[in-house]
């Protein structure tokens, strides 16, 4: 053999390793729903030869820091992008009635004397009344 030739084969031979590398990324595990708020159990971690040009892959650190729901809905196994995530732009609204307190995820969109609708993160309303019942 030939010096060309072995330089060819050991050329081949170090694409072939390196290629096999892959990227590690984040998959979906289940049917993420638009609008639901995504956790570090609905994903786990993979390596792929190849993502999309425009997906740029979510890491766990962004988790940690923020907050992040479904712009769209997201089918199990595919690779979880920065454009399908958006952070959590809803604030924490605090209902006191007296000696409990509760807080919900949302926003205010109507209040009256007699109760208080609400905006949750997934879009449903709903309605809370001031005495307690339902």
């Amino acid at each position: 053999m030939g010096l060309i030739t072995k330089f060819f084969l050991l050329l081949i031979l170090i694409t072939s390793v390196h290629a096999n590398d892959g990227i590690d990324v984040l998959v979906s595990n289940k049917d993420i729903r638009y609008k639901s708020i995504v956790t570090l159990d609905d994903v786990f971690q993979r390596k792929v030869n190849k993502v999309k040009r425009h997906c740029i892959p979510v890491e766990k650190k962004d988790f940690k820091k923020l907050k992040l729901i479904a712009k769209r809905y997201i089918s199990s196994g595919k690779v979880l992008c920065l454009k399908d995530l958006k952070t959590d732009d809803q604030g924490v609204v605090v209902f006191d009635f007296g000696t409990v307190q509760i807080e919900k995820r949302g926003k205010v969109i109507f209040e009256n004397k007699k109760y208080i609708k609400i905006r949750n993160t997934n879009g449903k309303i709903e309605k809370i009344y001031k005495d307690g019942s339902q």
